[in-house]
């Protein structure tokens, strides 16, 4: 009902940097909808999703694929895995510039 436009990560407010367009957000499912674990069968839940930029998007999966590849695995054990990971991601946000 109440659409934001203020990443959750970097708390990019894309409405004032993209003025002459709307909505330049993405929804990010915590556990990824290509996840074997997933246990609602209803669907996506509004719970499983965080507004984020494009390009927070991108470095959240660079770092579940890295995570992932690093731990040897496949796919996340459940959603609370994929929450904690998504988490740290946010917890270690250092700016948008960071020297």
């Amino acid at each position: 009902a109440r659409p934001t436009a203020v990443c959750d990560i970097c708390c990019l407010d894309t409405s004032k940097t993209y003025p002459w367009t709307e909505r330049v957000m993405d929804l990010h499912h915590l556990l990824p909808l290509s996840s074997g674990t997933r246990v609602e069968s209803t669907g996506t839940t509004f719970d499983d999703l965080v507004p984020v930029c494009p390009n927070c998007h991108r470095a959240i999966h660079r770092y579940y694929d890295g995570w992932l590849t690093l731990n040897n695995r496949k796919d996340f054990l459940n959603r609370m895995e994929a929450l904690s990971l998504y988490q740290d991601i946010k917890s270690n946000f250092k700016g948008l510039i960071h020297a």
